[in-house]
């Protein structure tokens, strides 16, 4: 067609003009153009409501991996309480001698999970005060490894053998691990921001469940599974041993510094479960703040109530960390 319009025009009877065409390539690079300013638009469009969900998105990983540390401190306190009822002397590195609830290698792999959600957070917000080469290299690391935890199985058994979330749970949450890693391997976050957005809706979602699972209740019933049952029989059986102790010895200054213990016990029994719960409704509203987020553009007020929603559980949580003791 192009090589006959030309023929025509060549000619000095030329026929009656036709509507001008625009070429395919002018066509294209105004849908390119066009799609740009969309993309930049939607990324304004985001921006503000972005920043606030990666910063309440950094407390809430903080905070639940404070919640951890607790957990794991909490019982070897406890066990070395314990120890404290037999004669003879303690050794010297007293710590090393009990085994906290979760290993090492179990905590390493609940900070990795943690460690995505930051890194998908600070992804979205760009990233801000470091060049491309140094976010590229940092991506690609990261995702890297969270490529290996979602597919060599330690992600499952670590979860499911440990606190009884189901295998289920555990598979969608490791699809999740991975779906992220490879965006953020890639770079495609800033690309298409309302369809990454509702995409990783539910894998965002399906992350934080493992861990507000894991986390469980604080149940009387001894077969009842997770971490705020397990702490919670933990001081339970401290308080009872020492209220024995108190009903054994009538007055004496013994009995008072057990009936003090018994009040620093429950006390702390009450405060780390009160942490550990406000975790997990902070867990689930993030979760619930992101799915505003995907919608921001059409519902901002409704964005507003759920990132305002997950600052007023992890306050309450920062609020109890800010009491504790340092060590």
């Amino acid at each position: 067609m192009p090589f006959a319009l030309s023929q025509h025009s060549a000619s000095c009877n030329p026929p009656a003009r036709r509507p001008r065409r625009v070429p395919h390539l002018i066509t294209s690079i105004c849908a390119l153009l066009l799609l740009v300013m969309l993309t930049a638009c939607d990324v304004q469009t985001y921006s503000s409501s972005i920043t606030d969900f990666s910063t309440a998105c950094t407390s809430v990983v903080q905070q639940t991996k404070d919640d951890y540390q607790l957990v794991n401190d909490a019982i070897v306190e406890l066990k070395i309480l314990d120890k404290t009822k037999e004669d003879g002397p303690l050794n010297g590195k007293v710590r090393e001698t009990f085994t906290p609830l979760l290993s090492s290698d179990e905590i390493q792999i609940r900070t990795q999970l943690l460690d995505e959600l930051l890194a998908y957070a600070n992804a979205l917000a760009g990233l801000t005060g470091k060049t491309p080469s140094e976010i590229d290299t940092e991506a690609t690391k990261l995702g890297a490894s969270l490529h290996d935890l979602a597919t060599n199985g330690r992600l499952q058994t670590s979860f499911h053998e440990i606190k009884g979330v189901t295998q289920e749970e555990t598979n969608a949450a490791a699809t999740a691990v991975d779906e992220i890693a490879n965006l953020i391997m890639n770079h495609q976050l800033a690309k298409e921001l309302p369809a990454i957005l509702a995409t990783t809706t539910p894998r965002i979602q399906a992350i934080t469940t493992i861990f507000d699972k894991e986390l469980g209740q604080q149940t009387g019933n001894k077969d009842d599974r997770g971490l705020r049952h397990d702490l919670w029989l933990a001081y339970d059986d401290q308080i009872d041993t020492k209220r024995s102790h108190v009903n054994e010895k009538g007055n004496s200054p013994q009995r008072q510094k057990d009936l003090e213990t018994i009040v620093a016990l429950i006390n702390a029994q009450q405060a780390a479960d009160a942490s550990l719960a406000k975790t997990q409704a902070a867990l689930r509203k993030l979760a619930a703040a992101h799915q505003a987020l995907h919608e921001v553009n059409t519902k901002p007020a409704t964005f507003k109530a759920a990132i305002a929603a997950v600052w007023a559980e992890a306050k309450d949580a920062q609020d109890f960390y800010a009491k504790l003791p340092t060590k």
